[in-house]
């Protein structure tokens, strides 16, 4: 089953269901809209030295999307990291070959 008729069908369900009527790409967009909302409080959360932030979808997204990759990558890189290790190396290296001559 698609992307577009698995909220074709959230819809359906939402109309017969709802006092309103709304199309497959209008939950599409709230559930994008949703998901990024809950990747910024959670995001938030996740930073040192930040306020905490509270949503009142929080725990029902958690559900949904706590172990998604794209909230909770199984693993991450930073270059910045990287970039002072190997300065740092080449500088012992530098200094373990410098005779004292500048």
């Amino acid at each position: 089953m698609t992307k577009k008729q698995v909220f074709q069908r959230i819809a359906e369900y939402f109309n017969v269901t709802a006092d309103v009527t709304v199309g497959a790409h209008i939950c599409l967009r709230k559930w994008t809209k949703l998901g990024q909302k809950y990747k910024e409080v959670e995001d938030n959360n996740k930073r040192t030295g930040k306020g905490r932030k509270d949503w009142k979808f929080l725990d029902n997204m958690t559900t949904c999307l706590g172990q998604s990759p794209k909230v909770n990558p199984a693993f991450t890189f930073d270059a910045s990291t990287e970039r002072q290790e190997s300065r740092s190396a080449s500088q012992s290296t530098n200094s373990s070959t410098d005779n004292g001559n500048c």
